[in-house]
């Protein structure tokens, strides 16, 4: 929560949606928040903004939390974004 709340991680989305966007990539609504695939220094930082991606609030809470509202852990949640993404590509035509 604490870096959630710092200057750096403001910064860091801001940099984002300058470079990404604010379009959601799993539903194209209005970005509000980063999503991070991993959570090296080097994504924490900004550093490397290729797995920090830009989605809505709904999308995030289906990566995020299980259905009873806990938070999903780590590889069900990086498990769900897949699942969405290519939910995403297949309704594009992407294979």
């Amino acid at each position: 929560k604490e870096y959630l709340a710092s200057q750096l991680w403001q910064d860091v989305k801001t940099i984002v949606f300058k470079n990404k966007g604010r379009c959601c990539m799993l539903c194209e609504n209005e970005a509000y928040t980063v999503h991070h695939n991993r959570y090296s220094v080097l994504e924490l930082t900004g550093e490397r903004l290729k797995y920090l991606h830009p989605i809505c609030r709904p999308c995030h809470e289906r990566i995020e939390f299980c259905k009873d509202g806990s938070k999903a852990m780590l590889l069900l949640a990086k498990c769900n974004f897949s699942k969405l993404r290519n939910k995403r590509k297949k309704k594009l035509g992407y294979r």
